[in-house]
């Protein structure tokens, strides 16, 4: 709820200030085009809002900091930003009686989720959250530490190791991508049994799917992803002592 409060807070600073400026810069009158160079400082606005519900994104889902910002707002299902503030501006800009929040509300999903979901975009979040909408309409399940690891392909595998300069290799010591630890890796064939009960072997295109068929499905998949990065972890840990 606090972290609610303080983004209605940002948007609403926001919405006043795009509102001022579109006031006092009409398309026919107002300042110099040369003058309007006032709309540069409107971009480092907006890019220091982001930043900053960049970083309470990642607190709220308990991200790595390498994590992007589009990939830890849709995780812990933040809007952003400037989104929020172009839905202000159009109730706004509405007269009282046909304002409708819940349209206007559609429309920045909808919107949202064209540019998640926009051609050349491949990160693996986009892969495994496709639909944003269901992800942040559902009506049970948290997010932490090692689930959003597996959201957000940032964690203990070796090919984000290697990327950031902790391991030599992308070679799986048995594991190097998120998507071999999570869902083919032999090593962790025990942990996933628990996610073979009375329902089909967990796989990239069904995880979310999955998690988001009940309260205990969720629950019985985040077991089974916290069981993997747990081990994962202490494994890494030792590895680490070792080479010390």
């Amino acid at each position: 709820m606090r972290f609610n409060k303080h983004v209605e807070e940002i948007a609403n600073k926001a919405e006043k200030l795009t509102t001022a400026l579109t006031r006092l810069m009409p398309n026919h009158g107002g300042p110099r085009a040369s003058h309007r160079s006032v709309l540069i400082s409107v971009d480092s606005y907006k890019n220091k809002l982001r930043r900053i519900q960049r970083r309470l994104a990642m607190r709220v889902c308990r991200a790595y900091r390498t994590v992007s910002c589009e990939a830890a707002l849709v995780i812990a299902g933040v809007i952003p930003i400037e989104r929020l503030v172009t839905e202000r501006v159009r109730l706004y800009e509405q007269r009282a009686d046909e304002r409708d929040p819940k349209l206007e509300r559609k429309k920045t999903i909808n919107e949202w989720q064209e540019e998640w979901t926009a051609p050349g975009k491949r990160a693996w979040t986009r892969r495994i959250i496709r639909n944003i909408g269901t992800w942040i309409a559902r009506e049970h399940g948290e997010v932490n530490y090692y689930l959003t690891q597996a959201l957000s392909g940032r964690g203990i595998f070796n090919t984000y190791l290697y990327a950031i300069g902790k391991a030599n290799n992308e070679e799986c010591h048995y594991c190097g991508t998120i998507d071999h630890a999570i869902f083919e890796c032999g090593h962790f064939a025990a942990d996933r049994v628990p996610a073979l009960e009375g329902g089909d072997t967990l796989t990239r295109d069904n995880l979310i799917e999955r998690m988001l068929t009940s309260k205990d499905e969720w629950i019985k998949v985040r077991e089974v992803i916290e069981n993997i990065m747990r081990k994962r972890e202490k494994d890494e840990n030792q590895r680490e002592r070792e080479q010390q």
